[in-house]
């Protein structure tokens, strides 16, 4: 199992707090710009902690092994080490975009766990600011599954938000644009792309043909 690129203890845990530190910092700044909900925003910053929380004091990173395989290639981006990267696209498109988050450090697994919740957060602000019912945003900060995932070294963040991204084009009939995401989602997860795409399918021939002969 790969565990042996990781930094031991008291390094892992210095990077930890740096990145939680400039995590806070950018969520912060965007949020005080954007308007966000206070009660919204503080909670959001809360969760920010919940990575320290994850691997290592509620689970043994072996209850979760896939996040060895997101860390290697996240590592090897950082390192422009392209000939160590996994040649599957459902590891090397979540990690690659870990890899592009502003953290100055993503060498364990808590590190990929601040870099998601970083993701997730400015996703939840972007849909604050968009008029998203409360109900839903809410949902999204504090959901128990969703704050356990995304704290992780998992792929499931870029897998949520890029099927959220994917029905909200939709339904803002910005169907050239929908095609990205829904094509980085199959790349990523592919039933859950191939479900979205279907969506986007039906939402064009329910919506969008014209049928020849139709009043």
């Amino acid at each position: 199992m790969l565990h042996w690129f990781g930094p031991t203890f008291p390094i892992d845990l210095i990077y930890g707090i740096l990145n939680f530190l400039v995590a806070f910092i950018i969520i912060s700044i965007i949020g005080l710009r954007l308007n966000t909900d206070p009660k919204q925003l503080l909670l959001i910053l809360v969760t920010l902690l919940f990575p320290f929380l994850i691997n290592g004091m509620l689970i043994d990173w072996h209850f979760i092994p896939d996040q060895s395989k997101y860390l290697k290639d996240t590592i090897a981006f950082r390192s422009f080490d392209f000939g160590a990267i996994d040649h599957r696209p459902s590891i090397y498109i979540p990690s690659l975009i870990l890899a592009l988050t502003p953290l100055p450090f993503l060498e364990t697994f808590n590190d990929l766990g601040f870099a998601n919740r970083l993701i997730m957060s400015l996703f939840i602000m972007f849909l604050i600011n968009k008029q998203t019912p409360k109900l839903i945003t809410y949902y999204l900060i504090l959901s128990p599954t969703i704050l356990f995932y995304t704290s992780t070294g998992l792929k499931e963040t870029i897998v949520i938000i890029l099927t959220t991204i994917s029905f909200y084009l939709i339904l803002k009939e910005k169907l050239l644009t929908a095609l990205l995401p829904i094509i980085l989602l199959i790349l990523s997860k592919k039933q859950n792309g191939y479900l979205v795409l279907l969506v986007y399918l039906g939402y064009l021939y329910f919506f969008k043909i014209n049928f020849q002969g139709k009043k």
